[in-house]
């Protein structure tokens, strides 16, 4: 699968470990490892998914060339809940990822209806669309109350879509940064953090 320019394969897939999660607990479930590639970058993303609560965790775990910024993006985890509505689906909020003033990474969480800026928010929801996953209102997908996330959009998918998931960490991480990152560069005589 392509998405954002980056070849997405399987390198591997153990179909049942167990896991320590970054809080600490004990999971069991597939744990699977993406490789994805460009001209320019080689990654990996390591997916854990968890039997017992049907959700999946996605992360970078290698990046070369690094930089500073992909650094940042290695410490993030994609989180994909199970639906309450929607069955046989887990979704994940959006979250498109930016540098801010003081070269911290943060997220942009998408409105639905809301007007988005041309670029880069267009090319990614047409990448998302690219990788066949549905975009829904947090309410259409959870019964859950969040009111940070009332009427944000998530990406919603098959519960065992586990390519796609690396796709949309490529999407809402990756190309964001990696964007950035080329725009510094064209400013900074090709130096880039």
């Amino acid at each position: 699968m392509k998405t954002c320019g980056f070849e997405v394969t399987l390198l591997e897939e153990k179909p049942s470990t167990k896991w320590i999660s970054a809080d600490g607990g004990a999971h069991t479930g597939p744990t699977l490892i993406f490789e994805a590639h460009d001209e320019k970058h080689w990654m990996q993303f390591l997916v854990q998914a968890d039997e017992d609560t049907l959700s999946a965790t996605v992360r970078m775990a290698v990046c070369t060339p690094s930089s500073d910024s992909l650094m940042r993006v290695m410490h993030k985890t994609d989180v994909y809940v199970s639906s309450d509505k929607v069955k046989g689906k887990v979704y994940h909020p959006l979250g498109i990822a930016f540098i801010d003033g003081e070269g911290r990474l943060r997220r942009h969480r998408l409105e639905a209806g809301a007007d988005f800026p041309k670029e880069p928010i267009d090319r990614i929801l047409t990448e998302l669309k690219g990788c066949e996953v549905e975009l829904a209102k947090y309410h259409e997908v959870t019964s859950k109350r969040n009111p940070p996330l009332a009427n944000k959009l998530c990406v919603s998918m098959d519960r065992d879509s586990y390519q796609k998931m690396v796709c949309v960490f490529i999407c809402e991480k990756v190309m964001p940064i990696l964007g950035s990152a080329q725009k510094g560069s064209e400013s900074t005589d090709g130096k880039v953090d």
